[in-house]
């Protein structure tokens, strides 16, 4: 083969590669931009540092993050299932919520998770979260009537109406629920309900009714 052509054939394979190369570089920059656009769509505001919305003992062996919007009725189905699962296991298991709202669908989602926020900020977020979950059918199709019932809700568990209302035209407790949708979204959380256990991935009520029986058979 003449000289010239083996030197052609040589510097053409050497660009290739360095296309190649350049490709998957390129490629990674892609990921790293889209992770840091879904890390940093928490709105410019001061946010307060989230209360912390936990059972259990943090030693506990079953370790459970949930993200959940409260007007999914998927969501509900599954609280009653982390619920029983806490009933039987309370000793075992160790639970934090997080807000995942979706709004395009559940129009009350992220309002719903301002009551919420707020009734935690007065230590009542999980008797809170119970009776949005077991009114679903009510509020959730009550329009902009829903935070009729998130105020009765709330009045019901003694909370401060004036506190309550200061509290949900703070825009920074939104912030607080927008964080939480950031970090789910940057680990790959995309539908409700959606569970960690134990840092596994579980999504839906059949597969987390699935994943707990691993640690209580008779669940």
């Amino acid at each position: 083969m003449p000289r010239g052509r083996l030197d052609g054939e040589v510097e053409m394979k050497r660009q290739k590669e360095v296309v190649t190369v350049f490709i998957i570089l390129a490629l990674f920059g892609v990921i790293g931009v889209v992770r840091w656009v879904k890390t940093t769509r928490v709105p410019a505001l001061k946010a307060p540092p989230a209360v912390k919305k936990i059972l259990g003992d943090p030693g506990a062996p079953v370790k459970i993050v949930e993200y959940s919007d409260f007007q999914c009725s998927a969501c509900a189905k599954g609280h009653g299932i982390l619920k029983e699962f806490l009933t039987k296991a309370s000793d075992k298991t160790f639970l934090e919520f997080r807000y995942f709202p979706i709004e395009e669908i559940h129009p009350q989602a992220v309002r719903s998770a301002i009551y919420a926020e707020c009734a935690a900020r007065e230590g009542q977020f999980w008797a809170f979260q119970d009776l949005l979950f077991s009114g679903q059918s009510q509020w959730g199709q009550g329009g902009a009537d829903a935070e009729t019932y998130f105020k009765a809700y709330a009045n019901s568990l003694k909370v401060d109406l004036e506190r309550l209302d200061a509290c949900v035209k703070d825009d920074t407790v939104e912030a607080v629920i927008a964080r939480d949708t950031a970090e789910a979204r940057f680990r790959g959380v995309s539908a409700t309900p959606t569970f960690f256990v134990n840092g596994k991935m579980v999504v839906g009520t059949t597969a987390l009714r699935e994943e707990l029986g691993r640690f209580l058979p008779v669940f």
